[in-house]
């Protein structure tokens, strides 16, 4: 998949989101929320902190917001994945373990953005293994 297509249906998931709360708010009478945060980053110090704490402890203190929204959303700031070399052209090049996925779950993400500078940090390889996981999970 051509990285444009993969940003196209991100683009394509976001309006369907907008539209999924539109038609809920306005049609029903039961209420939405969303909650969004910005980069979720799973590399570099916060892993030493993770191994000893558990997968889940970036999330401790904030998986109740995220679990009890009707949708919430995160940025991803790096692949997950043990593929792919990273891109010698940058400074900082982040992957995440798999392992990370589990924490992911825990704080109840429905919707992970992968549309930004780190996605392809360690190429097209390790963008797609980061899918299919996040699919699978």
């Amino acid at each position: 998949m051509e990285l444009f297509k993969f940003c196209s249906i991100i683009n394509r998931q976001y309006k369907l989101i907008a539209l999924m709360c539109f038609f809920s708010s306005n049609l029903c009478s039961s209420e939405v929320s969303l909650i969004a945060t910005g980069d979720v980053l799973l590399d570099r110090k916060i892993v030493n902190y993770i191994v000893q704490e558990g997968e889940n402890y970036p999330f401790i203190h904030v998986a109740e917001l995220f679990k009890n929204s009707t949708i919430s959303i995160g940025n991803l700031e790096s692949s997950i994945s043990t593929k792919g070399k990273p891109t010698l052209k940058k400074k900082w090049n982040f992957r995440a373990h798999p392992k990370r996925i589990e924490g992911l779950k825990y704080a109840g993400f429905d919707v992970l953005n992968l549309a930004n500078n780190h996605s392809m940090d360690y190429g097209k390889e390790a963008l797609l293994e980061t899918i299919e996981l996040l699919n699978k999970a």
